[in-house]
């Protein structure tokens, strides 16, 4: 009887140690820095990296052409934007979210802090173009924390070699943008939908997943929502030079932060 109750305290023990080492990022659904040296040799700024557009390798014809993507509304709502892309929370395991880390940019703004004031996100069990349901957040509750959103270190810009050369440029600084949303999610394919509000009521963009040396990757699948016309489309990059280079789904770059727990019976591999 002692064994028994010493192996489950052993057991509950070991699994509190994990919760508490795991409690922070979980998940990134992909890359977004290119490195501090652009493509054709220009370092960036001294503790920055660039965010460059790729071309696929080998490829010194073609490009992709988009630095991103719309992702908010202005107050007037006669433009309302929602990005979203899916994540797989594995068999086996439950993720306790506690917050999402997102990215943004505004072309030349020069402010300290990030350009948003506001951050709305919600979570779908299953594709929200098709059907999905909420299972947490909603599109009228501000959930940005100011506090834990801080600048990226990364400047967005384009390909600066491929078709032809380009000075990469400093006018897109990358904001790393934190959403507080507590949920937990058993195994199952979940989608994360966004969107953002400008502190000057402007655009305000998200850049795409990025990975050196390719386009974009089998399996992309980010879309957009216009609320002004609830219209969903898929996010395709057009390629440069248009309109020869091929169309090139694309994804989103976020993190997920929180524990991840096991969903099997809590004595299962502890007691004998």
């Amino acid at each position: 009887m002692k064994k028994t109750t010493l192996l489950s305290l052993k057991c509950l023990f070991v699994l509190a140690f994990t919760q508490i080492l795991n409690a922070q990022q979980i998940y990134t659904n992909g890359p977004l820095s290119t490195g501090a040296a652009s493509n054709n040799g220009v370092a960036a700024p001294t503790g920055y990296t660039w965010s460059e557009l790729q071309n696929n390798t080998g490829n010194t014809t073609e490009t992709n052409a988009s630095t991103g993507i719309n992702a908010h509304y202005i107050t007037a709502l006669t433009t309302n934007n929602r990005l979203a892309d899916n994540f797989v929370v594995p068999s086996g395991s439950i993720w306790n979210t506690t917050s999402f880390d997102f990215y943004c940019f505004q072309t030349n703004y020069s402010g300290t802090v990030p350009p948003i004031d506001v951050l709305r996100v919600q979570i779908f069990n299953g594709d929200p173009s098709a059907g999905g349901t909420v299972v947490a957040g909603n599109m009228t509750t501000n959930v940005y924390d100011v506090a834990n959103s801080s600048d990226a270190l990364m400047y967005r810009t384009a390909n600066s070699s491929v078709p032809t050369t380009l000075a990469p440029v400093t006018t897109r600084k990358i904001w790393k943008v934190r959403a507080n949303l507590t949920a937990t999610l058993p195994a199952g394919t979940y989608w994360i939908v966004y969107q953002m509000h400008a502190i000057n009521d402007l655009s305000c963009f998200s850049p795409y997943t990025t990975v050196i040396g390719s386009r974009g990757l089998a399996g992309w699948n980010a879309k957009s929502l216009n609320v002004v016309t609830s219209t969903w489309a898929s996010l395709i990059d057009l390629g440069n030079p248009a309109p020869t280079a091929p169309d090139v789904p694309q994804d989103l770059p976020f993190n997920i932060n929180g524990t991840v727990t096991s969903s099997a019976p809590l004595n299962d591999n502890c007691s004998g």
